[in-house]
């Protein structure tokens, strides 16, 4: 008996579509941001260096995930480190 997967086609493709790597560019404030996580700061020691606001700091990660198209900050964080996204 053969076994298919219903359901699952149409929206997972767009899922993952959805988490493809989009754009290599960050603005910024975002590529500052996402930097100082990659030194192992914290949202508010790098909002406190930055003179903004933590809820800044979390637009900025959230707006440098979806530019990049990351699934998560730790993965945007090794992208960064590693010199694939600028």
């Amino acid at each position: 008996m053969e076994t298919t997967r219903q359901g699952q086609g149409q929206g997972q493709g767009r899922m993952e579509d959805k988490y493809q790597y989009q754009d290599k560019t960050l603005a910024p404030r975002q590529k500052e941001t996402i930097e100082k996580l990659c030194e192992g700061k914290i949202r508010k020691e790098i909002a406190d260096e930055m003179g903004v606001t933590v809820d800044t700091i979390r637009n900025y990660i959230t707006g440098a995930r979806e530019r990049t198209g990351a699934r998560t900050t730790n993965q945007l964080v090794a992208w960064v480190a590693r010199g694939e996204v600028r």
